[in-house]
């Protein structure tokens, strides 16, 4: 993140304290999904 904002590229980062990086339980899940959809929307 550091190197993308000393190029002044914009970014997005979706955080899930508390999970490793598979993380299976529903509620993290159902957002995981929502947040990379309306990322696919917002840049298709």
């Amino acid at each position: 993140m550091n190197a993308l904002i000393a190029a002044g590229k914009p970014y997005e980062v979706e955080l899930f304290p508390m999970r490793k990086h598979g993380f299976v339980d529903t509620p993290a899940l159902i957002q995981r999904y929502n947040a990379m959809v309306a990322f696919w929307e917002k840049n298709l």
